[in-house]
């Protein structure tokens, strides 16, 4: 495949407004490129806010599914018998996912540090787990 965007999807009109948004207030923002400054979590805040607007349904169900994940969680103590004790890998709903890569493309949404502080910072979206 010659050309790397061939495999993207071309954004709807939704979604050309939100990201032109986002575009726009992360310039007046002067352009944050992590979640380590206040201007970071502010666009941040953006995107989880237009993220709810536009996306309510997988809102709901994302929503839902954490609840039901941290409701059916197994103890500390059954866990620990098992082979897989302790690994809870970082998971987001696929249209938030791709508004955070398209705004923050060098974050690493699979480091520890930075999925930890989207917990801390947004616990209702991203907790899975009773123990964290």
């Amino acid at each position: 495949m010659n050309n790397p965007l061939a495999m993207y999807e071309a954004p709807n009109d939704k979604e050309l407004i939100t990201i032109t948004f986002l575009d726009k207030l992360a310039k007046k923002l002067n352009n944050p490129q992590d979640l380590t400054t206040p201007n970071g979590l502010k666009l941040m805040d953006a995107i989880i806010g237009a993220w709810q607007i536009h996306c309510k349904q997988e809102v709901k169900d994302w929503i839902h599914d954490r609840q039901l994940d941290l409701e059916n969680e197994k103890s500390l103590h059954y866990l620990a018998g098992t082979k897989s004790a302790g690994y809870n890998p970082a998971t987001y709903p696929p249209a938030l996912f791709k508004l955070i890569k398209v705004m923050f493309p060098n974050l690493k949404l699979q480091n520890r540090k930075v999925f930890t502080k989207l917990i801390k910072i947004y616990p209702n979206l991203f907790r899975t787990s009773n123990y964290v």
